[in-house]
């Protein structure tokens, strides 16, 4: 496949570019949100992960939608779900997966 056929999905931790997961603070886990579709067009896989913390305060400084309080320990826990499950469906579904961090980018 010539490389202007990719296809890119990014994710930046819970506060998605592309949707990967919903998960409410309380519940066991949170549904994956994805198609077969998706896994048969994307090529490679960019998920910014952003600290907790970060993700926090965007939510709570988006003054464009109403969004319910999450604690940091659930965010992690959720960063770290969606991280784990993505690279599962990367590897079965032959996709590129790549978690990059902050300390990456110049």
């Amino acid at each position: 496949m010539a490389l202007g056929e990719d296809h890119f999905m990014y994710f930046e931790g819970s506060d998605e570019i592309g949707h990967f997961m919903f998960w409410n603070e309380g519940k066991k886990s949170g549904p994956a949100v994805y198609t077969q579709s998706d896994l048969d067009t994307y090529t490679h896989i960019l998920y910014l992960d952003v600290p907790p913390q970060e993700i926090v305060k965007r939510r709570l400084d988006d003054p464009g939608r109403d969004r319910s309080h999450v604690s940091i320990n659930h965010v992690q826990r959720w960063v770290e779900a969606e991280k784990q499950m993505l690279r599962d469906l990367c590897y079965r579904n032959n996709i590129l997966f790549c978690a990059v961090t902050s300390n990456v980018i110049p």
